[in-house]
């Protein structure tokens, strides 16, 4: 089973039309930076088996979130809600600013996005899918990591 969280009431409509004849595919609106609500969402509990391993996919989803909103403690009720056996994909924006290949890059997603309607916001630099968790403002490429939450 499959479920999407969004709280964006185009990407809903979109989200359920399209998925609206796979019997194994959900769609809920919910906001990412309520972790008890998305976990306690009445589609999320009756379609995802949390006594079963589990991947959570945050792609592209947490640059949006504020540093006064605690993206690392989100993520940590995320994972704590984790079964053993259960992996992390987390994807977010990143530069690393010192003119190599993954700057210029960086540079051209800023660019492209920020043009389009998705926009861009500055977010914190960090990694928590493998516990690393950085202070500095950054938004620019692409960070991508795997990794089984510690302790499972």
């Amino acid at each position: 089973m499959t479920v999407y969280v969004d709280n964006d009431p185009t990407v809903a409509a979109h989200g359920r039309a399209l998925l609206a004849g796979d019997p194994h595919t959900y769609f809920t609106v919910a906001d990412l930076r309520s972790p008890s609500a998305v976990l306690n969402d009445h589609i999320v509990a009756g379609a995802i088996d949390f006594h079963r391993p589990l991947a959570l996919i945050q792609a592209g989803t947490l640059h949006h979130v504020e540093d006064q909103d605690q993206p690392a403690e989100i993520m940590r009720a995320y994972t704590a809600a984790l079964p053993p056996g259960s992996y992390v994909v987390l994807t977010s924006f990143h530069s690393p600013a010192d003119g190599s290949a993954a700057a210029v890059l960086a540079e051209e997603i800023e660019r492209r996005f920020r043009g389009s309607s998705m926009g861009m916001t500055p977010h914190p630099a960090w990694l928590f899918a493998v516990g690393l968790c950085g202070g500095s403002r950054a938004r620019r490429t692409v960070s991508t990591r795997l990794a089984q939450p510690r302790g499972r």
